[in-house]
């Protein structure tokens, strides 16, 4: 058997994944950062909010679907890189490849184009299964 990274996840083991990305992310020099849940405005992928009520300010509120227009906004207020491992909530069907709620792992990086985050995206994936 063929040995493993000792910071490798192992797909099956009881090891949490998100351990493996927030060290590579940190050693690409990745800010962590963590954004509202909360929000009047949806936005960041085409789909349906939860939607809730803040009692004491008497409005509605939508549970994130995405974290792409905040994390985007810290990239253009001056974080180089920046990423967040977190929950995103969709109010839409159920099934074997949908669910929802669910964690994702976004990142941005200031003067890169999607050849550059393709390709860290790639890295970072081949590391972690290897």
């Amino acid at each position: 058997m063929p040995p493993h990274k000792t910071d490798a996840w192992i797909p099956g083991s009881g090891r949490n994944p998100e351990t493996y990305f927030l060290r590579d992310q940190e050693t690409r020099y990745f800010t962590e950062v963590e954004t509202p849940i909360l929000g009047m405005i949806p936005g960041g992928a085409a789909a349906s909010p939860f939607v809730t009520h803040h009692s004491e300010l008497n409005m509605k509120l939508n549970m994130r679907i995405a974290p792409e227009l905040n994390l985007k906004k810290l990239i253009v207020g001056g974080y180089n890189r920046a990423y967040e491992i977190g929950k995103q909530f969709r109010n839409e069907g159920i099934d074997l490849t949908h669910n929802p709620e669910f964690t994702t792992c976004e990142f941005y990086m200031a003067f890169a184009d999607y050849n550059d985050l393709m390709e860290i995206t790639e890295q970072m994936l081949s590391g972690k299964l290897q």
